[in-house]
């Protein structure tokens, strides 16, 4: 609009988005724009308290990577790290992965008995935690429930026909959720503690 040499007639641009709009919602089933008769757009955030068991996951985090610095002295104070992967990444001790120095200098061999943890014979048996040791997953638990995520699609924002089933039950057409990160452990780590909970809600269910 800068570079124009005349100023553009923005009554008659609105006009013709809203005439375009007004065409292509009769023949679209999906859009990203949500409308008057849709659930409201507000974005909803659930409470993310700590628990005493995350502190029991930090606790033990620090003195892993405590333990790891007095075996492998290195330039960097790992212990200054332990606060932002603990609190964006579930059970980092399991999460984290060789990609990065503070997993591959921490201590891991010895277990602890206290320490809350994803254990082999729980994914076994499809056991997942009543409540996981990690706040923020929680609250995406909230967001993202199993009976959600177990849909093999989202509900059109715009169906041709009235929607039946589970995508009419209370939750079901919330449309998509975007999840922004600093750090690559997190996409892998919330992915496979979301399925595992959705695999674990199927199974309990027979």
């Amino acid at each position: 609009m800068m570079l124009a040499r005349e100023t553009p007639d923005l009554q008659k641009l609105g006009d013709l988005r809203d005439e375009r709009h007004r065409r292509l919602r009769r023949v679209m089933s999906r859009t990203e724009r949500p409308n008057n008769d849709a659930q409201s757009s507000k974005p909803h955030h659930p409470e993310s308290s700590i628990k005493p068991e995350d502190l029991r996951v930090y606790r033990n985090w620090v003195g892993r990577l405590q333990d790891g610095q007095r075996h492998e002295k290195g330039k960097v104070d790992l212990v200054n790290f332990a606060v932002p992967y603990w609190f964006s990444v579930p059970l980092p001790i399991q999460m984290l992965g060789s990609g990065y120095a503070a997993w591959r200098r921490a201590e891991k061999k010895r277990r602890r008995r206290d320490e809350p943890v994803f254990r082999r014979t729980h994914r076994d048996n499809l056991q997942a935690p009543k409540s996981w040791p990690h706040p923020q997953f929680r609250a995406l638990n909230e967001l993202a429930p199993p009976s959600r995520l177990a849909l093999p699609w989202i509900a059109p924002s715009l169906p041709w026909w009235d929607l039946q089933g589970p995508w009419v039950a209370p939750g079901a057409n919330v449309g998509k959720t975007l999840i922004f990160t600093r750090f690559k452990a997190v996409p892998p780590a919330l992915a496979s503690l979301l399925s595992f909970n959705v695999e674990a809600s199927l199974m309990s269910r027979k």
